[in-house]
């Protein structure tokens, strides 16, 4: 029921992020992906921190949270790609979304987990057409390797588990994953895709 609600409520803003964040053009220069990367870094920087901060111990135990943080991952490509780290008072602080609780945390978490999934697909793309390669700028993207599709459905079991020990207010806590989702979409949509820039036509 809660997988049904994310995927219904958020689709029009993934359809749309997917429309505008498009990373697999054929025009992509080295410079946009730097700025794509640094404009992640900062945007997950304080988003991974709310989503440590708002799901209890337990639960991040059993998502091996440690494991699922990428903000490392985009600053080792940054630096691979011979920038600095971004400074941490620079971070989107002011597009960030709210977070309020643990279920908008969920929800948010849904959004960043999710992104990994096309990760195999722009390696492929990008290897070739920029000259990267995994540890050498593409860490993020590449993050669970072939695993990317054991460790999304192993989320979306603990998330519905999540739901399921919410009990008499597991409709609350759907509604506020669904808010944290959508929020979190919003964000990306607000603070990432500028780094593209407009779309040049190649003939």
């Amino acid at each position: 029921m809660l997988l049904d609600a994310l995927r219904t409520n958020t689709r029009p803003a993934h359809e749309r992020l997917e429309a505008r964040l498009s990373i697999l053009r054929p025009d992509l220069t080295l410079a946009q992906y730097t700025d794509l990367l640094r404009r992640q870094y900062l945007l997950y920087l304080p988003l991974e921190a709310q989503v440590g901060r708002a799901i209890p111990a337990h639960w991040l135990a059993l998502l091996d949270w440690p494991e699922r943080r990428k903000t490392h991952l985009l600053g080792a490509d940054l630096q691979a790609l011979g920038e600095r780290w971004p400074d941490a008072g620079a971070s989107a602080e002011t597009v960030r979304p709210a977070l309020p609780d643990e279920a908008a945390a969920w929800g948010a978490l849904y959004v960043l987990e999710g992104a990994t999934l096309g990760g195999q697909v722009i390696c492929r793309h990008l290897g070739p057409h920029l000259g990267l390669q995994p540890g050498a700028g593409l860490s993020f993207y590449a993050s669970y390797g072939a695993l990317v599709g054991p460790r999304w459905k192993a989320f979306l079991a603990l998330l519905e588990r999540r739901h399921e020990a919410a009990g008499p207010q597991a409709a609350t806590f759907r509604a506020g994953a669904v808010q944290g989702a959508c929020d979190t979409f919003a964000a990306f949509e607000r603070w990432v895709v500028p780094a593209l820039g407009p779309q040049r036509v190649v003939a």
